[in-house]
């Protein structure tokens, strides 16, 4: 991937994963546990978040801002 600098971006595109993951191995304890992750498509910078509200605030935090280089190395 090109290089990029630390100004702002008038593009961005994100590449957004989410998958459930069970919690336990047995059904009466089961629990659904969702992950997520982000990618930084022009960059390809990564991030995981154990929950998808995690996401949603980082997105909320990265968009507006269009630094992307602070929001993912937060």
């Amino acid at each position: 991937m090109p290089a990029m600098d630390n100004k702002t971006m008038q593009y961005a595109s994100y590449l957004v994963r989410l998958w459930r993951e069970d919690r336990s191995e047995t059904a009466v304890e089961s629990a659904t546990h969702y992950r997520a992750e982000v990618e930084h498509i022009q960059t390809g910078h990564r991030r995981q978040f154990h929950t998808p509200d995690d996401l949603w605030a980082f997105l909320n935090r990265a968009v507006p801002t269009g630094e992307y280089d602070a929001a993912f190395n937060e």
